[in-house]
C-alpha cells in the first residue's frame, strides 16, 4: 500500500516532475530490465518505506478497497500522460534512481510478485 499511495498525487503535477526530475538520458528499460536492475538491488526498502505496523485479517476489506480506490486514481492520472511521456518524464525511485513513469510501474507490479516469493520462502523454510 505505501508504495503506490503517493502515485495519484504524484501523477497530478506533471510539470512538477519534468523541472525537477527532468527526462531520462539513457535508453528505456523493458520490464524484464527493470526487474533484472532491481533485484541486482540490496532488494532492501529504506525505512521510511516500511510499514510501522501489523495489518490485521479484520482490516483486510478495507484495505482491498483502499487499494482498489489509488488504483482507480492512478487509472485516471495516467490518462493525462502520453505514450511518450510515460517513457521520458521521470520518477526517483529509492533503490533504482531516476525511473521513467512506466518503469516505476514495472517496478510496482513486480513488487508484490517479490513479496508473494519472499512469503513462499519463508513458508517453504517452515516446512523443515
Amino acid at each position: 500500500m505505501l508504495t503506490i499511495t503517493p502515485f495519484p498525487k504524484v501523477l497530478c503535477f506533471k510539470q512538477y516532475l519534468i523541472e525537477n526530475f527532468g527526462h531520462i538520458k539513457r535508453v528505456v528499460w523493458s520490464y524484464e530490465t527493470v526487474v533484472e536492475n532491481y533485484k541486482r538491488t540490496t532488494l532492501k526498502a529504506p525505512d521510511k518505506f516500511n510499514p510501522n505496523n501489523d495489518v490485521l485479517f479484520s482490516e483486510k476489506s478495507n484495505l482491498i478497497s483502499d487499494i482498489e480506490n489509488i488504483l482507480t486514481l492512478i487509472k485516471d492520472g495516467l490518462e493525462n500522460y502520453t505514450e511518450l511521456e510515460l517513457d521520458s518524464i521521470t520518477i526517483p525511485h529509492p533503490l533504482l534512481g531516476k525511473l521513467t513513469i512506466r518503469e516505476m510501474f514495472y517496478v510496482m507490479s513486480y513488487h508484490r510478485l517479490h513479496h508473494k516469493m519472499q512469503i513462499q520462502e519463508i513458508e517453504g523454510l517452515d516446512k523443515y
